[in-house]
């Protein structure tokens, strides 16, 4: 019965998902249309509206937030966690730096994470196995964004900004695949 109660609220939230991504509301997670503010993050809603994704083996993959304050310090910690079938936690994942997006591709979760400053020029890609534990991570002089599954591995939008002498932003963007143990395998120029 809790098997089939959580299956039922997962395709409730993936049907809301897609008629928000359909109507513009972009992807939930990452850079663009429907991020959460510069730079990209938890998409519409900011970080309460816990975006879900779903594993190929069907667990369920959110981000958590942990907000704790010591006098006048606040700390923000980040864990990407997995609810199994059953809907126990199967795991957790304390990324290097904030989730930007999720994307699951057969047998793995990747996942784009950079710092949560804007003036940050890095980010990454991490590769996760189905039970949680890192398995590579590829680094890129840049933001990632877009992460898509594609038939061989994952395609990925990478943007550098940079000040001309003048002071005007310009930047350059780059279309990157990725095989599915991390190794990019061509990049295009976008400009």
């Amino acid at each position: 019965m809790k098997t089939a109660r959580f299956f039922a609220i997962a395709l409730s939230t993936l049907v809301l998902a897609t008629s928000a991504f359909a109507m513009g509301g972009g992807s939930g997670m990452g850079n663009g249309p429907g991020a959460g503010g510069p730079g990209g993050g938890m998409g519409p809603g900011g970080p309460d509206a816990c975006p879900i994704s779903v594993a190929s083996d069907g667990k369920a993959l959110y981000q958590k937030r942990t907000v704790t304050t010591s006098g006048s310090t606040t700390t923000v910690s980040v864990q990407l966690v997995a609810v199994g079938t059953s809907g126990s936690v199967a795991w957790t994942w304390t990324p290097p730096s904030e989730i930007r997006q999720i994307a699951t591709p057969a047998g793995l979760v990747a996942v784009a994470v950079a710092p949560e400053s804007s003036t940050s020029s890095t980010s990454s890609v991490v590769g996760l196995s189905l039970a949680g534990a890192q398995v590579w991570s590829t680094s890129f002089d840049g933001s990632v964004g877009g992460l898509t599954v594609t038939p061989t591995g994952l395609l990925a939008v990478v943007s550098k900004s940079s000040t001309s002498t003048g002071g005007a932003q310009m930047g350059s963007r780059s279309l990157v695949s990725l095989s599915l143990s991390g190794s990019i395998l061509w990049t295009l120029s976008l400009d």
